[in-house]
């Protein structure tokens, strides 16, 4: 008496059991049934949050950097680094959001670069 997977119950034959074309054709559907599809995937890819847009650019104290995207809408996430070292110029840095661009702004004088992603 053959054994079956605690996953998806395939058919495991015993050793001594000579295995049928129809069992292995059993098995392919079985796998096949509880397989993700390409849609899962295309929904899963929809639903999850990626990297939309990244770069580098520079500081440019309160007035800001524009940064401009596609989103229409300010539900999105912004994170920035600075790449190099302000020597102590760059103070502390925000994010202004608008629905098709967001402004990376500091309140010391630092023109030294940043980079960006956005998520959404």
């Amino acid at each position: 008496m053959p054994n079956v997977t605690p996953n998806l119950g395939l058919i495991k034959p015993l050793g001594n059991e000579i295995v049928s074309r129809q069992a292995y054709v059993e098995n392919l559907d079985i796998v096949d049934q509880h397989a993700a599809k390409r849609t899962d995937l295309s929904e899963h890819l929809a639903q999850v949050i990626h990297p939309k847009l990244n770069g580098t650019a520079n500081f440019n104290g309160a007035i800001g950097t524009v940064i401009p995207h596609t989103k229409g809408d300010t539900n999105y996430f912004v994170g920035v680094t600075p790449v190099a070292n302000p020597a102590g110029y760059l103070g502390e840095v925000w994010v202004e959001q608008a629905a098709n661009s967001f402004s990376v702004k500091c309140s010391g004088i630092a023109t030294t670069s940043f980079k960006y992603v956005v998520l959404w």
